[in-house]
């Protein structure tokens, strides 16, 4: 495992270090893997951001990143509840 500040290289994986470090609760993602994983055109997330909508994400150097963790807990309360 290598570290550089508030990241980590474990595995061919880059997480965020934390106390769970390593976890896939933490795993960084690019917009393709977040998008992906929503079933949703890239395109779509990126209009998302503009409007400021969608999951939480960061800019590491140019790159746009998202963690997992965000991905999954927006995805979540997207879940409308039944009436």
């Amino acid at each position: 495992m290598r570290s550089e500040g508030l990241l980590a290289w474990h595995d061919g994986h880059v997480t965020a270090q934390g106390d769970d470090m390593g976890t896939e609760r933490d795993e960084i993602l690019t917009t393709a893997q977040a998008a992906a994983i929503l079933k949703v055109p890239e395109s779509t997330l990126k209009r998302w951001r503009l409007v400021r909508y969608g999951p939480r994400s960061f800019k590491v150097g140019r790159y746009r990143r998202y963690f997992r963790a965000d991905v999954l807990a927006w995805a979540a309360g997207q879940i409308e509840e039944s009436v």
